[in-house]
This record gives structure tokens, sequence and C-alpha cells, in this order.
């Protein structure tokens, strides 16, 4: 994964995989009855009404928090289950403990993209389910909010992948079949056939060997529907001398520029695989990404955020900043955000775009 290094000793990197919100403690806000209720993304001049019960001050108990939450709430925090709506129209619908998503849930982006699954502080682990709003949808394991594990995924154009995945892509052993009828079953890496592996053709031809960044290369075997064959070495798809052209059943005929050209044509493009859906890299979107400030606070520690930007028309019109680590000082917590959004509004990123990033400010 590339990182980018900011003067303020801290990481921008790109995820791999769409959005998992999580929810840190950062300040109090009170409604018109002086009932106290934990806000974990402070917004300028939020405003909020409790319908529940009140010990001590503090949100408890069930009731309706207008005009976010529907659920449980204990000593002001999101506690137990409910239905979280945020100003930017997402929405979640499951467990909570301490105002972050915890248990079985269903969380909805504006995008139309679907997370079902199990969520741990806020990201979701083990069994899970994603839909894409273009139609692709996994199932299977996630880890740290990304597909990390086994499953399969159906990709919106027909093709399907079942098995090991890594980092959000096919990497172990697993089972590619394109919608065309093509299969590919071996080993892969970094999304792609690389290792042992064979392809077959949905006219009956096939290649057993090895692949490298998604194409055979080195010792291998081609069989077509003909009989005809080769058995030796590949670079980039072909066929490469040392090795023997056959003909099964038959002598092996000569070393024809014929077959030589049959099998070079046959196996030098392989089908592409599908590609997991993720948001694209901000450094390959922006044209300029000025790089956040460091403020002067009167804390020390971690504090990492995630950003959701949307570009139109070249600039970011519409972004959203959330809290992945607790602990945060309140007042450092809005000096940060505002550091972040300071500089992503001067981002100048050509065209229509959604993308990703993570800040982290490291103060000692």
């Amino acid at each position: 994964m590339r990182m980018k290094r900011l003067r303020l000793n801290a990481l921008c990197t790109i995820a791999l995989l769409a959005p998992t919100y999580g929810y840190c403690a950062v300040e109090w806000i009170v409604d018109t009855n002086g009932c106290k209720v934990e806000s974990p993304r402070p917004i300028p001049n939020e405003s909020v009404a409790w319908s529940g019960p009140c010990p001590d001050g503090l949100a408890e108990g069930r009731g309706q928090l207008i005009w976010s939450y529907d659920g449980d709430m204990k000593a002001g925090r999101r506690s137990g289950q409910g239905v979280l709506t945020t100003a930017r129209g997402v929405r979640y619908e499951g467990g909570f403990v301490d105002d972050r998503y915890a248990g079985r849930g269903t969380l909805q982006y504006p995008s139309g993209m679907v997370q079902q699954g199990e969520f741990v502080a806020g990201r979701m682990e083990g069994a899970c389910a994603l839909t894409w709003h273009q139609g692709d949808r996994y199932e299977g394991e996630c880890k740290g909010g990304r597909l990390e594990g086994t499953g399969q995924i159906r990709f919106a154009n027909g093709d399907r992948y079942a098995g090991a995945i890594s980092a959000s892509q096919p990497s172990g052993s697993g089972n590619y079949g394109w919608v065309r009828g093509d299969v590919y079953e071996g080993e892969f890496k970094n999304g792609k056939p690389w290792g042992h592996g064979e392809y077959r053709f949905v006219d009956g031809s096939r290649y057993i060997g090895n692949f490298s960044e998604g194409l055979p290369s080195g010792q291998g075997r081609v069989e077509l529907p003909s009989g005809l064959g080769y058995e030796g070495n590949f670079e980039s798809g072909s066929p490469t001398t040392p090795g023997i052209f056959f003909k099964a059943g038959t002598a092996a005929p000569e070393d024809s520029l014929q077959l030589r050209m049959q099998l070079a044509l046959r196996y030098a493009l392989p089908q592409p695989i599908q590609r997991f859906r993720q948001y694209p890299s901000v450094e390959g979107l922006c044209r300029s990404m000025p790089r956040p400030q460091l403020p002067v606070v009167n804390w020390k520690g971690q504090a990492v955020y995630k950003l959701i930007g949307v570009v139109h028309d070249g600039r970011v019109v519409s972004m959203d900043v959330t809290p992945l680590r607790g602990g945060v000082d309140p007042v450092a917590q809005r000096e940060f955000v505002a550091s972040i959004e300071s500089a992503v509004k001067a981002y100048d990123c050509p065209g229509n775009h959604v993308f990703e990033q993570e800040f982290q400010f490291a103060l000692n």
C-alpha cells in the first residue's frame, strides 16, 4: 500500500475497501432539558433532544435521540440496540457498545453500499456480507473492516470468485470463473493468478503450469481441442524455447510457425480478473493535496481519522471525518478535524469522484 509521509509526523494512506465507521468519545451535548448525550463527532451548532430517562443528568435506558438516534443508552452513550442516522445520510441499525458499532448490524451508505455482519469496536470482524452499489456482492470473512480469510464474490458482470482472500483481494488458493465460461483454479497473489494453476477455456483448451502477474510464466503445458500442444517454457503467456510441440496420439509435428502462432495468440491474453470494488487512490485523482497543519494543542498521544471526500467538478464539495481512536481531548479533537478539513478543501482533483483517506497525528 502506498503511503504519503506528512510533515506533521502523520500517515496518509488509501484504504482498499469502502469505509467502516467507528465512534470515539469527544464531547457532551446537552438537550433543552439539561440531559447530557456524548457526541462522537461534534458538528457546529449541533443540538439533540432525548425522550428517555435521564438519571444523574445522563441519557439512560430506552428512548429516542432526535435527530439521529433511536435506541438504547447507557451513561450518555449509545449502548444496546439502536438505529443511527447521520446528517450525511449514513444509516446503521444494530448493536452498540460505548457509542461504537458492536455486535450484529447493518451499515448503509448514501452511495448504496451495504455492509452486514458482526462489528467489533466500529469495524467488521468475522462473518460479513457486502453489497456494492454497482451490484457486486461479497460473502465471507472480514477482519479489521477489510475482506480477509475465505469468501466468495459475484461481480455485477457475471464473473465469480471463491477462495482465499487477503487485503481485500484474491490471495492464496481459489477458483475464478468468467461469465463467458473460462475457469482458472489455482494460486492467486494480489488479485491475479500467481503460482501453480490450471486455466480451462470454454472451447476445451487448457493450460496447466506456473503463472506470474496473471499470465503463464515458467514451466507449463498447453493442450488445444485439436490435440496440438506444447510443453515447456512460457514467458508473458507465450511459449518459448526450450520446449516440445506435440499432437496427441501421433508423432510430434515439426516446430512450425503456424503452431507457434496458434499457441501464442491463444494464451497471450487470458481474460482479465475483475477487481474488488474500492475507492480510488486520492493520490491518483488529485493534482494538488496541501498537507494538514499540525495544530498547537495541550495534548499528547496519537489521533487517527478516516475521511470520505466527494469531489464534484474538481473540488471537494463534502467530506465526512470520523475519529478511529478514542481518548482524544475534545479541544484537540476539534483542532485536528479542522486542520484536516481545511487542507482537503484546497485539494485540486479534476472530475467527479469519491475517495477515502486516513490521517494520523502523533504528538509526543
